[in-house]
């Protein structure tokens, strides 16, 4: 904000230059947790919300059965909104986690929507890679935050209370922060991380559940493996 007010002509450049940081230490970090099979940053396709027009992907990862839509999110919260103002803070919500949700649940509905579709560069113009849906078992969302939010990456089913109409199929948000604290915690145990998450989006969609951040999943997770199965009561 301070950097902002005092360039104020160049808070487009230096937004842009710190999307495109996030972008790049999100797929570094993530790309070690997975070893993924291919790795495509910044794919384009056509808009099945807006056939007339393309939109983007920010990272596009497969790794076996498992296919990961990725979307990176540089922005941040104003002074209302880290105060705890309710609009200012559903604002921020939404245009950070929420956004990031229905740009990649957007991506799922074109990979879905033929048997076989294609990504491409920013033109629209030069294929990138094709994808066939029935070659992935699992379709995994990940939001990816500048903005340490893990209060509500923990419990991403609060997020409906936003935006009734979001996929109850709920992305794996995780602040950059967090990212490189998992990136270490499971460093060269790409399967085990896979597990881990598997369990830790189930854990978050329950209502019934509460975790303060991503660490807390990580040691619930250490403890009893599918701690979403706890008999905790509503």
């Amino acid at each position: 904000a301070d950097l902002f007010a005092r360039h104020p002509t160049q808070i487009a450049e230096m937004t842009g230059q710190r999307g495109k940081r996030l972008e790049a230490d999100a797929r570094e970090l993530l790309v070690g947790l997975i070893r993924p099979d291919f790795v495509h940053e910044n794919v384009y396709y056509a808009n099945p919300d807006d056939p007339k027009g393309l939109t983007e992907l920010d990272l596009l990862m497969g790794v076996d059965d498992i296919l990961f839509l990725v979307e990176a999110k540089a922005g941040g919260m104003d002074a209302a909104a880290r105060r705890g103002a309710p609009d200012s803070l559903a604002q921020a919500l939404s245009d950070l986690i929420v956004e990031g949700q229905r740009q990649s649940e957007r991506a799922e509905k074109y990979i879905r929507s033929s048997p076989e579709v294609p990504f491409m560069d920013f033109t629209g113009k030069k294929e990138v890679c094709r994808l066939r849906h029935a070659n992935f078992r699992r379709v995994v969302r990940v939001v990816v935050t500048r903005e340490e939010l893990g209060w509500v990456g923990a419990k991403i089913a609060i997020l409906s209370v936003l935006d009734p109409n979001l996929s109850k199929s709920l992305p794996w948000h995780v602040s950059i922060d967090d990212l490189r604290v998992i990136a270490h915690l499971f460093k060269d145990d790409e399967m085990r991380f896979a597990h881990y998450l598997e369990a830790r989006l189930l854990a978050a969609a329950e209502s019934a559940l509460s975790q303060a951040d991503e660490l807390e999943h990580v040691g619930l997770y250490n403890k009893m493996n599918y701690y979403h199965e706890l008999p905790v009561p509503d």
